[in-house]
């Protein structure tokens, strides 16, 4: 009898033991890995950050958790991870609303060149009521999510030959990346936009193809665009955001304890890609001058100007008649 009772005690035991692994979510059974794919080169300072919210998620998941990063477009171009982030081929990109803008248009209105006076107006915006609207609309558009918002960088132009009026930009090709907001910000201050991928840049520069290139000083200097230009003209024409995207089936695997984890590592790693970028603006520019470039100061005004006429006319429709000027107004 006593053997016979310790085999139903046994079978018992084993018994719970199943049901509870069987009831347990899927997430608390096995390891989730998370492919999150970048442009920007190791060492960038949005490299740092990410790698920063890796070791955050690997630490405090103990174990569970592992966010692989693929610097350098090793997963595609900018528009090809995109698309694979909204088909779920790819867990994770640093994307911008300029990219998310072809999925839904309305977001685009937040890479507008001169809509923005600073960063702290870029914070308010895309973490205020404004940006957390427009965002609520990806999972159900695109089947991605924001995670979290970062500073990449103001974007200045780096050229061959100097210019300080829209006049002058008007006569020079400039280099773009491959994305209609990017473009109609250019056309708008009257460059000519040469669509092309970030890394066919420098020997485009080098050898004549284009005239000049615009992008954040952190770019400048992971890329050595500052190696193949003469002038830095010092726009500051868009402020630019970074935006951690996953796709909404990745993030329902993470379920609720997962979820708050990826927030707050990703919230951390910005802080400090946000205070290496805030750094590299304080500072590179003597790193530029030193290395041969001279600094150009452009009649910022004449090119605010055309912005602001010209970018509402295109996409008011899109965006909604008066949401460029409501949302530059309110940093001012």
């Amino acid at each position: 009898m006593r053997r016979f009772g310790r085999r139903i005690l046994a079978g018992a035991v084993l018994t719970t033991l199943v049901l509870l692994v069987t009831l347990q979510p899927l997430q608390a059974q096995q390891k989730i890995v998370i492919r999150f794919g970048t442009n920007n080169p190791v060492g960038h300072p949005v490299d740092v950050g990410a790698r920063k919210a890796a070791e955050i998620i690997a630490q405090r998941s103990g174990g569970r958790m592992e966010l692989q990063i693929f610097p350098g477009d090793q997963l595609g171009s900018q528009a090809e991870q995109m698309i694979n982030t909204i088909r779920g081929t790819q867990d994770m990109w640093f994307s911008n609303p300029s990219w998310m803008s072809p999925y839904l248009a309305t977001v685009g209105v937040l890479e507008a060149a001169y809509l923005f006076a600073d960063v702290d107006h870029m914070f308010k915006i895309m973490k205020g009521r404004i940006g957390q609207e427009l965002f609520k609309q990806l999972p159900s558009a695109t089947s991605v999510r924001v995670v979290d918002v970062w500073y990449l960088g103001t974007r200045h132009f780096t050229t061959n030959k100097p210019f300080k009026t829209p006049a002058e930009l008007s006569k020079m090709k400039i280099r773009v990346p491959n994305n209609p907001i990017y473009i109609e910000n250019l056309r708008c201050m009257s460059g000519n936009p040469a669509p092309m991928g970030i890394g066919e840049v420098y020997l485009a520069m080098k050898t004549g193809v284009v005239d000049g290139q615009e992008n954040p000083f952190t770019n400048i200097n992971a890329f050595k665009f500052y190696e193949v230009a003469k002038y830095l003209v010092l726009t500051g024409h868009q402020v630019g955001p970074l935006i951690p995207i996953i796709h909404e089936k990745t993030w329902q695997a993470l379920g609720p304890d997962g979820q708050k984890i990826l927030v707050q590592a990703f919230e951390e790693g910005g802080k400090a890609s946000n205070a290496l970028v805030l750094k590299d603006e304080a500072e590179l520019q003597s790193k530029f001058v030193a290395a041969g470039m001279e600094v150009v100061k452009p009649d910022i005004e004449a090119f605010r100007a055309a912005a602001k006429r010209c970018l509402p006319e295109k996409f008011g429709k899109v965006w909604g008649q008066g949401v460029y000027e409501a949302i530059s107004a309110a940093g001012r």
